[in-house]
């Protein structure tokens, strides 16, 4: 049996590193006075407060902003809340001096999802801080977590050969435009396109399918390194072949709320210093 040298690339730990370093630009950020100026950070979210799932993340975030200081102002809406009272709410925070950040937690209701692109797409993408309008200049926070992982952990992982899982998805897409922005040129897996067998000639897996266990030992090579955005993707048999991997809980997740909160406050900073 061979003697497990396998590392876990923690998510938790770096999160809180972040978060210190967060906060000491924030000390900073509060002496400047400009403009009326010093305020907090202010990010708004909208939630379906009927989606228990999207409450729960909302008040994630929310406890992180607090502990960092940032205002977070929950929009609460219900399943059957129609697309003008939203479109009316993003155009007024658009207008909003003291609002630097906006962002609707997915999933959509069934009623609005097939407008989803166009409610996303009235944010202004100056105050899109979760990246997902295409012109907006912040990286989505899930990209920019798994980004900052590996290279706090894996320094050199930008010359290997990169394999992203679930390419046809919004968060695969996502992902392997980011690393293409980096000068990569990943392989784009997709169960469509039936060409699982080519993730083995890659050294580095990053998943993003949110499909449990799909992908399995028998599919990557000793010694590669995974990094699941999908919670859960890679089954438990590949972490024994894994030189490293994000675990399912404490990986990808911890970076992606501070990751967003570095774009709020990277958002705050041009208007303070504008």
């Amino acid at each position: 049996m061979k003697e497990n040298m396998t590392q876990i690339l923690n998510g938790k730990a770096l999160a809180l590193k972040h978060e210190e370093l967060l906060k000491e630009r924030l000390d900073k950020l509060a002496k400047i006075k400009r403009n009326g100026y010093p305020r907090q950070p202010q990010l708004v979210s909208f939630c379906n407060s009927e989606d228990l799932g999207s409450v729960k993340y909302t008040e994630m975030k929310q406890k992180k902003a607090e502990d960092l200081g940032i205002n977070f102002l929950t929009e609460f809406y219900l399943s059957n809340e129609t697309k003008e009272k939203i479109t009316s709410d993003i155009d007024r925070y658009n207008r909003a001096k003291d609002v630097d950040g906006i962002m609707l937690q997915l999933p959509l209701p069934e009623t609005l999802e097939s407008s989803e692109e166009k409610i996303l797409n009235l944010i202004d993408p100056k105050k899109d801080v979760d990246g997902l309008v295409k012109t907006s200049p912040f990286l989505p926070a899930t990209i920019k977590g798994v980004i900052s992982i590996l290279d706090e952990y894996i320094p050199d992982w930008r010359k290997m050969e990169t394999a992203v899982v679930g390419a046809t998805g919004e968060m695969g897409g996502d992902m392997i435009a980011a690393l293409k922005d980096l000068g990569l040129n990943p392989l784009e897996i997709s169960r469509r396109e039936d060409n699982f067998s080519e993730i083995k000639k890659a050294k580095l897996v990053i998943s993003a399918t949110g499909q449990e266990g799909l992908v399995t030992e028998d599919l990557i090579v000793e010694g590669v390194i995974l990094v699941d955005i999908g919670l859960g993707d890679f089954d438990p048999s590949c972490f024994e072949k894994a030189t490293a991997y994000t675990p399912k809980i404490g990986g990808v997740g911890p970076m992606t709320v501070i990751s967003l909160m570095e774009n709020v406050v990277d958002s705050y900073m041009k208007r303070v210093l504008e």
